[in-house]
């Protein structure tokens, strides 16, 4: 089982409010591995996967915060999130429930 059903509000090209429903328990889904890629350019974090990724989030015991810590990431789909504290963690992974 591998259905996704998404629908995006939208406002000119701002995102407002993705909505993602499983058409199935995640766990009974066949979702490949994460593989999630990331780009930094400032304080802005680019993350792109080649798969359906849920739950995305970053493992710092809170030493940054950011503009959205907890996502879901659609195959393809580009996420641009904000680094909000003065510094931008040097070494950033994030990850996903599997």
């Amino acid at each position: 089982r591998e259905w996704i059903y998404t629908a995006y509000l939208t406002h000119g090209d701002t995102d407002l409010n993705p909505s993602i429903w499983l058409l199935a328990p995640h766990r009974d889904l066949s979702i490949p591995d994460p593989d999630i890629r990331i780009e930094v350019e400032g304080k802005t974090i680019q993350l792109i996967s080649k798969t359906y990724c849920h739950g995305v989030h970053f493992r710092d015991k809170g030493k940054a915060v950011f503009s959205d810590n907890y996502f879901d990431l659609l195959p393809g789909v580009p996420k641009s999130i904000t680094c909000l504290t003065a510094k931008v963690p040097g070494k950033i992974q994030f990850h996903a429930i599997t």
